[in-house]
């Protein structure tokens, strides 16, 4: 009986393996079955709070692409980063880049806000208008700050949307 129990263990056991060599050898097989190149675009941003490479970039609820690079321009200490879009989309040479997030928790993205430009954006050229990650810690932070002492809150550089002081 005991023999019996065993040849079953080691059959199950071997019929595992199998599967997983199978699973592992397949989903390398198939991994860049994509052959399209796309081409690139670069964003200049002030913060990229969260965003990762990898990230979606998406256009009308559709992801077009992915970033694929992020630096620091030396010069003026600016977020530089590259994105690939599909070759098959052909976005607006005005287009608005803007870094969302997919609500409270999940990760950011970039999105592309088409402009009215009858052009596109040439391969390796930047976007011309950007808007920043908006800091949902900082928020958080001045809303409490706010209720608890129960000051008002003034917008120090007008039109910034990013800095704010509070007055008794």
């Amino acid at each position: 009986m005991r023999l019996k129990t065993r040849g079953v263990e080691i059959g199950m056991g071997l019929a595992v393996l199998i599967i997983a060599i199978l699973f592992v050898f397949t989903s390398y097989a198939f991994r860049d079955l994509d052959t399209d190149p796309g081409y690139s675009v670069f964003a200049r941003f002030n913060r990229v709070d969260g965003l990762g490479i990898g990230a979606p970039v998406k256009m009308g609820g559709f992801q077009i692409g992915t970033v694929v690079d992020q630096t620091v321009d030396p010069r003026d200490f600016t977020a530089v980063v590259e994105l690939n879009v599909a070759s098959s989309y052909r976005v607006p040479a005005d287009s608005l880049a803007t870094i969302n997030g997919d609500g409270l928790i999940g990760g950011k993205y970039i999105k592309i806000e088409p402009g009215d430009a009858s052009t596109s954006i040439e391969p390796d050229a930047f976007f011309t208008e950007t808007k920043d990650v908006i800091d949902i810690e900082s928020l958080v932070r001045d809303i409490i700050n706010l209720a608890v002492t129960g000051c008002s809150c003034t917008e120090e550089e007008e039109g910034s949307g990013d800095s704010f002081s509070f007055s008794n």
